[in-house]
């Protein structure tokens, strides 16, 4: 799957945040995109989502939001009230054995039954992914993924990303200020980086087949 970026600006309303121009993006490899707080990643993500509008260019991509289309997973990790179990069912495109397997994969089976409310932040934010990979998403957009995941956590993510890239699907584009889980995966990054003048919107500078390392000098 590729998604086919032409002359895209983000942002609100008549408040332009980034350029990105001319991008495509592939399911070969995971997108990186880095910059500072208020650079527009979280624009650039939710614009890809469909849930902001480009306020010029054009983003080729017809999925649905939801299941078999575009999630977008928030850094916060929100989930709804009541039980893991519930959050994961409520996305799972395959049912019961999707959302069991997507738990699993982000070693949270053990909380199966447990409320969201008792969980730790760093709990929470692992429900969130395993959420997002039960409902079986062509694109999978994720935002600052890091924030309260210990180094096992961070393990299990890689390999989910691993996996991705290897099946051809989600296509993943992931937003952070220090990449984590990336270490050996293909990537293709964008720093996003302050254009001539203070008004000015950031502008997104690809970096072809960067190193997770690497990137987070950029």
């Amino acid at each position: 799957m590729n998604v086919a970026i032409r002359s895209l600006v983000v942002g609100y309303r008549d408040r332009p945040v980034a350029r990105l121009g001319d991008l495509v993006l592939t399911a070969e490899r995971v997108t990186l995109v880095v910059g500072p707080n208020g650079s527009g990643k979280t624009t650039f993500l939710k614009t890809l989502a469909g849930l902001l509008r480009p306020l010029e260019g054009t983003v080729a991509s017809s999925l649905p939001r939801g299941r078999h289309g575009a999630v977008f997973v928030h850094s916060s990790g929100f989930l709804f009230h009541g039980t893991v179990r519930k959050n994961l069912m409520l996305a799972a495109a395959g049912g019961e054995a999707a959302a069991r397997q997507a738990a699993v994969a982000l070693g949270v089976e053990a909380l199966w039954g447990r409320a969201v409310a008792e969980l730790s932040t760093g709990q929470r934010q692992r429900v969130a992914l395993a959420r997002a990979m039960a409902a079986a998403p062509e694109l999978l957009l994720v935002d600052e993924p890091e924030g309260g995941l210990d180094a096992e956590a961070i393990a299990l993510w890689g390999d989910v990303l691993t996996t991705a890239v290897e099946a051809g699907r989600p296509l993943v584009v992931v937003a952070a200020h220090r990449p984590a889980g990336l270490g050996g995966v293909p990537l293709f990054s964008v720093a996003l980086r302050r254009a001539d003048g203070e008004s000015a919107p950031f502008v997104g500078v690809p970096f072809e087949d960067r190193s997770a390392a690497g990137v987070g000098e950029a």
